[in-house]
């Protein structure tokens, strides 16, 4: 099995504060080009990738009905509330989460594309967590 993962960050301000996510997608990692083929077929003539935000309500609930079709093992989500100077916390404390999380199905020599992980003292806490 492999994972993706991706983040999300929404910044806060005075009133309210912000949100770390960080979801990761499961599957069998035979079926990854018939995945990559399916989301795709998605994307539009102009547009490079898909990106939730940036897709009407009636593009998202395709992309939604066609993800929830795919041949995946599981979607894992994890949060937390974040303030504008403390998101390299929030990214890690997500990441622990996330890893014991998945640490079942995948392991760390099979996490996909590690885009998400931008930060070297990233790197440190996956291995940190790798270890244990």
């Amino acid at each position: 099995m492999s994972a993706w993962i991706d983040e999300s960050v929404l910044v806060g301000d005075d009133r309210q504060p912000g949100a770390y996510t960080l979801a990761a997608v499961i599957a069998d990692h035979a079926a990854i080009e018939g995945l990559r083929d399916e989301l795709r077929a998605l994307t539009e003539r102009k547009v490079v990738r898909l990106h939730w935000v940036a897709e009407s309500a009636k593009r998202r609930y395709a992309i939604a009905g066609t993800v929830a079709g795919l041949d995946i093992v599981a979607i894992v989500v994890v949060g937390s509330p974040v303030q504008r100077q403390k998101q390299e916390r929030a990214r890690r404390c997500c990441l622990e989460h996330l890893f014991y999380a998945i640490a079942g199905a995948v392991t760390a020599a099979n996490l996909g594309e590690p885009r998400w992980l931008l930060a070297l003292s990233d790197v440190v806490a996956v291995h940190q967590l790798t270890v244990r």
